[in-house]
Parts: structure tokens; C-alpha cells; sequence
């Protein structure tokens, strides 16, 4: 029996050390999960705060941009106006102001519609009219040859004969 109850210990032992390896890995791996889980919050807030930072500048950039840009535009419409003046001051005839942008744009867009379709037609006349010209121009052209080289005939041969009416 004190064989068995040798075999017993052991057992006991054995079951010990397997329940309290099991029970230290898991505690490891709780704890390395709650470190992951910290990390990956760290991340998410830095990404974020990356995120209104740069939208933040964007704005900044873009707000400058347009306050240059209008400036800049103010200074030329100024600039403009005032040479308008001097040259309606120095001719003594005055012009019509600038026209805007968007009415200029409209009108252009118009116009190229209607005149668009006017020229293609046009070309196209032109090029028919060429051709037949074309085809006119060379049968004129030998007969022009045609006579010269007759009437080179006439004057070379001898007149023995008055020519027949």
C-alpha cells in the first residue's frame, strides 16, 4: 500500500503542477490581452488626433488661399477700373465697363454652339466648290494648251492659201 499511496502523491503532484501551469498561462494571456487591447486604444486616439490636425491645417491653407486670392482679385479689379478712367480721361470717349465673368462665359459658350455647326458647313461648301473647280480648271487648261499650240502651228507653216470662210 505504500506503494499505492506513493502513486497517489504523484498523481496529486503532477495534477497540481499541470493546474497551476494552466492557470498561470492563462493569467498571461489576460494580461497580454488587456495590454493589446490599451495599445490599440493608444493608437486609435493618436490616429485620431493625427486626423483633426491635419484637417485643421487644411482649413488654415485654404482659408489663406482664398483671402490672397481675394485680395489679389480686388487689387486687379481696382487696377482696371483705374486705367479704364485714365484712358476715357486721355480719349474723352467713354467705354463700356468689363464685362463680368460669368455673362462673358455664358455669351461665349453661346455663341460657340451657334457658330460651331456654321463653320463645318461652310468648310465642307468650300471644299465641294474646290473640287469642282478643280475638275473645271483642268480640262479649261488643255484646251487653253490646246489653242496655243495651234495657233504656234499657224504662224510656223507657209501661207500658200487664203483660209476657207
Amino acid at each position: 500500500m505504500t506503494q499505492r499511496d506513493l502513486l497517489n502523491r504523484s498523481l496529486d503532484a503532477g495534477k497540481d503542477a499541470t493546474q497551476k501551469t494552466q492557470e498561470a498561462i492563462e493569467s498571461l494571456v489576460r494580461e497580454l490581452a488587456r495590454n493589446v487591447e490599451e495599445q490599440a486604444s493608444q493608437v486609435q486616439e493618436l490616429v485620431q488626433e493625427l486626423v483633426d490636425r491635419g484637417r485643421s491645417a487644411s482649413e488654415q491653407v485654404v482659408e489663406g488661399l482664398d483671402r490672397e486670392i481675394r485680395d489679389q482679385l480686388a487689387t486687379i479689379a481696382s487696377t482696371s477700373k483705374a486705367n479704364l478712367r485714365r484712358i476715357e480721361g486721355i480719349t474723352g470717349v467713354r467705354l463700356a465697363p468689363p464685362a463680368k465673368p460669368a455673362a462673358t462665359k455664358a455669351a461665349a459658350t453661346k455663341a460657340a454652339a451657334t457658330k460651331a455647326p456654321a463653320k463645318k458647313k461652310a468648310a465642307a461648301k468650300k471644299a465641294a466648290t474646290r473640287k469642282k473647280a478643280a475638275a473645271k480648271k483642268a480640262p479649261a487648261k488643255k484646251k487653253a494648251a490646246a489653242k496655243k499650240k495651234a495657233a504656234a502651228k499657224k504662224k510656223a507653216a507657209p501661207r500658200s492659201a487664203p483660209p476657207a470662210s
